[in-house]
């Protein structure tokens, strides 16, 4: 409605909105169309929510115009939505509140109580308060577009402001275990131990997390902050003057007025006293922010998470441009016309936003703008000239409805523009005082600054930021943490100024890239001729043209910086794709997506779409992303965002999705349960014709008969081991071969028939085992066998132990190391394979990418334990120099030490026998001084000019095989080998 063309007076702002909100719609209406989680499919929700995590479960938030068309008091349909997992159906009538403690001997055991819902609403004391709450999530897709962090795309419309009516918490716990604060100021612990310092909340189980032990959400505060009544932390069981609706956690929750939103437990179920902090997984793992150098690996390793002092309370100042939105754009009409900016900001703690401040070239000068705060007996924002108030809508009254069904959304477009009306809520007729206390401001201000058109016309962006009354203020960058939360920084949107016609172009652009409905696209086609025609001010239609009248030469566009969710849209998400391209050589599943071929070799196996769709059970449950299959059922019970969120895709594609959601540590993480990939029945018959001419590639090396090509054409049916499907092996020795590295010894053979393991050289097998709840899968490349010659069936793997004597726990890597050395002999682990994406084919002929190439000039760079496959795929290169003489391999191997050295006696004794073909150069961060003197290799770290001395100089048959650490692959290896002539066809990362 808004978008239409209408004759009326020109107002201070006339902008022109081509994507008021369309450009994210496609996730409720089109992408997930028919895809809804059973469990949530009795909620009845606005479809103009955005997703952020697919349909299940529900992440969501409004577009920021619409937070604030309620004015002062968000709507309970635009209010931003966290789910975790399903969404609880709950009843008014059965629910119970359990106040308590973790311990026996923290309380009696007769002061512990259970409260009905009618009990705890008839509660003598309740307060009402108005309180804007915010994901502490908030904004994190601009810090993924910075690097990817553990969390999904919020973007700026995770904050809303709702009227929260419920009981304090404080009066809740002097009710029932007689706790108060004494006229000393000092804590009256009534009949509860001394002990107590904390207060927890738990939600309900029926919300089915399993990464919590209990599978509730829970957290903690202290004590003195749950008996403090000026911090009006309260159980409420009404928001906006009705029951909760189900997303909002009906029947009751947890507000914490100036805290982050994680802290507002939903569907509370218990209250209890503690000694210590809650123990709930996510209260350690969920609202943290970590320093900015600590990554997912180091946070694991070092134990991060479990460090306290890093858990998230108050919020931080921020500030939000709402006016102009993403995508408005406007024509200046005279040289005084005006432009309009406005917004909202907020502070945590209850502190108040003294200022805030919009600058228009880059922070050299700001300009104060006007703030204007609900204070009762101040009027509430004036309508906007042009908005419709809708008179007729039925708010209600709280109490009516035991059974919320949910909050009921509008189904067409031009409805949800008629309701704009920032009055709908009278907070002064509610009872509501602001601030609470004298001194605390739970919710947002509203901000506006009115600025000359044409002083846009030299402005390259707008930033606006915020300042409390302590001082504190936003920052103009944000700083990148793991877990993507308080992004904070200035919010800066961008001005274009371009022609009409070019706007227009751009904007159609960017519709498509969002897939937008028909009929959006028809409306914007049909208003076309309007947006290149100058408005008339007094509105008059003197060509009968509509309200435009002479063509004019500019426009001015904004653009926010991100579009929430998957959107492409936004300035930030435009020049993170004209980033320059990193020296990574995309060979790893992790860093590129696998061709049909490669996949094909691994896992043996290529599925239809048709094929896959029959597996959407939770007993059978495949899913495909990245054009790979994974049999994701016996993750299902361990999946962190529950069972659901996986069986809805059963069957089907998930790629959107799944890359949206996840970070590069489950997308390394999945591959383990890859059991092939979905083709087309035209590429299915494609890539048969490409094996067929492998096949003849091999069948005219004329050094190659058919024994010799058994070494790596396996037959699938007579494996010791299978490529999908998990299978008990069993430990029958251990060696120690260093200070901190064991071999380990396997026979595969039990419960087959089989004799071989059928592993082709270059390729690696999975071992998976359970520790302390969680499926650990880890690759490793056997050192035996060596080819089918080899293969007795028995797997020989090199493993250094990381962290040896320590017990294995799922929160630090090298969990499954331990484990295995902790594992007697003649106990089992699970197994699977062969996989992997390189392989030797004998004669020097390697498959990578489902391609062959023959080389016969192999370097090898390699780190530690990346030995192994280059040890393995040596031995076998060496084997075939007697048909091959020219064949040869020179490898640089890098350690700490001389006692880290891996395989030392088995590479010299290669480079012994075959003196002409195989030579080897170690190099060791540090020497004892014993050893400085005799020691004839390097000292220090690779470089390039080790490479440019022992590896072979590029050409139309040298290949560079890489396989250790990261860093030292990413940042001393390949771009040293780059530079030596190598290029990305002719390096090869394991």
């Amino acid at each position: 409605e808004r978008n239409r063309p209408q004759k009326r007076p020109m107002s201070s702002v006339d902008l022109i909105t081509l994507t008021y909100f369309n450009g994210t719609h496609q996730f409720s209406s089109d992408l997930f169309k028919g895809i809804r989680s059973p469990d949530d499919e009795w909620i009845q929700r606005n479809p103009r929510l955005i997703r952020l995590t697919g349909p299940h479960p529900l992440n969501a938030e409004a577009p920021i115009p619409d937070i604030m068309r309620g004015g002062f008091v968000t709507k309970t349909k635009d209010h931003y939505v966290r789910n975790h997992g399903t969404v609880p159906r709950l009843e008014w009538s059965t629910h119970k509140l359990t106040l308590g403690a973790t311990r026996d001997d923290l309380v009696p055991q007769d002061a512990k109580k259970e409260m009905s819902m009618d009990e705890l609403r008839s509660c003598p004391l309740s307060i009402k308060i108005l309180v804007t709450l915010t994901c502490d999530g908030n904004r994190r897709k601009e810090v993924n577009l910075i690097k990817r962090t553990s969390g999904f795309s919020w973007g700026p419309g995770g904050t809303s402001t709702a009227v929260w009516t419920g009981v304090p918490l404080h009066y809740l716990l002097r009710k029932t275990f007689g706790i108060r604060y004494d006229e000393n100021g000092e804590i009256d612990y009534g009949v509860a131990s001394k002990q107590v310092r904390y207060v927890c909340f738990n939600g309900t189980a029926k919300e089915g997390l399993n990464r919590a032990q209990d599978h509730t959400y829970g957290t903690s505060i202290p004590l003195e902050w749950a008996m403090d009544p000026s911090r009006d932390i309260m159980v409420a069981y009404a928001m906006n003057d009705k029951d909760l609706t189900p997303d909002h956690g009906f029947p009751i929750r947890m507000i914490f007025p100036g805290m982050v939103g994680g802290r507002s437990v939903k569907w509370l179920e218990s209250i209890t006293l503690s000694d210590t902090e809650s123990t709930n997984f996510f209260h350690w793992h969920d609202n943290k922010v970590l320093p900015p150098n600590v990554d997912w690996s180091l946070a694991q390793t070092a134990g991060w998470y479990d460090r306290p002092g890093y858990q998230l309370y108050n919020l931080n100042v921020t500030s939000t441009i709402t006016s102009p939105y993403h995508g408005d754009w406007l024509v200046p009409n005279k040289m005084n016309d005006t432009v309009l900016f406005k917004g909202f900001a907020h502070s945590g703690g209850g502190h108040k936003i003294n200022r805030v401040e919009i600058t228009f070239d880059g922070g050299e000068t700001w300009e104060l703008c006007d703030i204007t705060y609900p204070i009762i007996g101040d009027p509430t924002r004036p309508s906007p000239k042009g908005d419709k108030e809708d008179t007729k809508e039925d708010e209600g009254k709280a109490g009516k409805n035991k059974e919320a069904k949910g909050d009921q959304g509008d189904e067409k477009g031009s409805k949800e523009r008629k309701d704009e009306d920032p009055t709908w809520y009278d907070l002064a007729s509610a009872g509501i005082t602001i601030p609470r206390h004298g001194s605390r401001y739970w919710s947002w201000c509203h901000w506006h600054h009115e600025v000359p058109a044409w002083k846009l016309l030299n402005v390259k962006e707008v930033s606006v930021r915020a300042t409390d009354d302590q001082i504190s203020t936003q920052p103009q960058y944000p700083t990148w943490n793991l877990n993507g939360m308080m992004n904070n920084s200035w919010y800066t949107i961008k001005v274009d100024i371009s022609s009409p016609a070019t706007a227009h172009q751009k904007e159609e652009r960017h519709h498509e890239d969002h897939d937008y409905t028909r009929r959006t696209r028809k409306r914007i086609e049909q208003q076309d001729r309007y947006h290149a025609r100058e408005f008339v001010p007094d509105g008059q239609d003197q060509q009968g043209e509509g309200p435009w009248e002479t063509p004019v030469p500019l426009s001015i566009v904004f653009k926010h910086p991100v579009v929430p969710g998957s959107g492409r849209g936004g300035w930030k998400h435009a020049a993170s794709q004209h980033e320059p391209p990193q020296n990574k050589i995309k060979t790893t599943h992790a860093q590129r997506q696998p061709c049909a071929e490669e996949v094909n070799m691994r896992s043996g196996r290529t599925f239809t779409y048709s094929e896959v769709s029959r597996h959407n059970k939770p007993d059978d449950c495949w899913v495909i992303f990245n054009k790979g299959v994974y049999d994701m059922t016996s993750y299902l019970k361990t999946h962190p965002g529950g069972i659901d969120s996986v069986v809805i895709f059963g069957g089907r594609d998930a790629t959107d999705v799944f890359n949206e959601v996840h970070g590069p540590d489950a997308i390394d993480a999945s591959t383990w349960f890859q059991i092939g990939i979905v083709v087309s029945d035209e590429e299915a018959e494609a890539i048969k014709l490409r094996q067929e001419m492998i096949q003849k590639t091999l069948e005219a090396q004329p050094k190659m008969n058919e024994e010799e090509r058994e070494e790596w054409v396996i037959d699938l049916q007579h494996r010791t081991l299978s490529s999908n499907r998990w299978k008990k092996i069993v430990l029958t020795e251990k060696e120690d071969i260093s200070h901190d590295t064991r071999l380990f010894r396997f026979d595969t053979k039990t419960g087959s028939d089989a004799t071989q393991i059928g592993l082709p050289v270059g390729n690696h097998v999975l071992l998976g085992a359970m520790v302390e709840d969680d499926f650990i899968v880890r690759s490793y490349t056997p050192v035996a066998p060596v080819g089918l010659s080899d293969d007795k069936g028995v797997l020989d793997l090199i493993i250094k132990i990381y962290g040896a004597g320590k017990k294995p726990t799922h929160k630090e890597p090298g969990m499954l190391s331990r484990y295995l050395d902790e594992l007697p002999v003649g106990s089992h682990i699970m197994a699977k394979g062969p996989t992997g994406q390189v392989l030797y084919m004998g004669n020097g002929i390697i498959n990578v990418d489902g391609q062959s190439i023959y080389a016969d000039h192999l370097s090898g760079v390699c780190g530690g334990t990346g030995i192994t496959p280059v040890y393995q795929l040596a031995k076998a290169y060496m084997k075939d120099t007697a048909k091959n003489p020219n064949l040869k391999f020179s490898v640089l191997f890098s350690n700490h030490s001389t006692k880290d050295i891996l395989l030392r006696k088995e590479l010299d004794e290669l480079a012994t026998k075959y003196p002409d073909n195989f030579r080897i150069w170690y190099v060791v961060g540090e020497l004892d001084e014993s050893e400085r003197s005799s020691w004839p290799f390097s000292l220090g770290r690779i470089n390039e000019q080790m490479i440019a001395t022992h590896l072979f100089e590029p050409g139309a048959t040298s290949l560079a095989l890489l396989c250790g650490p990261p860093p030292m692959i990413e940042h001393a290896c390949i771009p040293a080998l780059l530079r030596q002539g190598y290029d990305e066809n002719t390096i090869i990362e394991f």
